[in-house]
């Protein structure tokens, strides 16, 4: 396995949560470790992008396929407050900045298994809805952080207000 290229470079990491990236960067490397190697597809989304998403197989065509790409709207993800990030399983054994994808979800239980190593959460043992490429800060369960506390400090005072209120917690 040999990484020529940055496997966080898709992504803005300068607007992510940073005790969550430096997570992210040690996930990547126990990874790669394991000879996996995983890309980072998306991360912070506005609330308009969000709702564009949910938007998709239900307002915007093709409507009604029974493809919808998520089920929060804008401010009920963790992708609106810089602390989840969606990733994709390269298929081969360099990576050099062109991505081959492998959405396959057997292809991310050592992306699963290597977060909750690390305290994060992993959306592919989510039972309401699977999300293998998605790991976040595991907010709700571990620290009993609401969406409406995050949507609360964010109204308040944007990503530096949400920053500062998940700074009172030790992650």
């Amino acid at each position: 396995m040999i990484v020529k290229a940055d496997l966080l470079g898709r992504i803005r990491t300068d607007q992510l949560y940073q005790p969550f990236c430096e997570r992210l960067n040690a996930l990547l490397n126990a990874c790669f470790e394991r000879g996996a190697i995983y890309v980072a597809t998306s991360a912070l989304r506005t609330y308009a992008e969000q709702d564009a998403l949910y938007a998709k197989g239900r307002t915007v065509p093709p409507i009604g396929d029974g493809h919808h790409v998520t089920n929060a709207r804008g401010g009920q993800s963790l992708h609106n407050f810089a602390i989840a990030v969606d990733f994709c399983r390269h298929a081969a054994d360099i990576y050099d900045g062109h991505l081959k994808p492998d959405y396959r979800d057997e292809q991310y239980v050592i992306l699963a298994e290597e977060a909750g190593k690390l305290g994060l959460e992993s959306g592919l043992y989510w039972k309401s809805i699977k999300d293998s490429p998605h790991i976040q800060l595991p907010y709700n369960k571990r620290y009993g952080i609401k969406l409406r506390d995050l949507d609360r400090e964010y109204r308040k005072g944007g990503y530096p207000a949400v920053f500062a209120f998940l700074d009172r917690f030790e992650w």
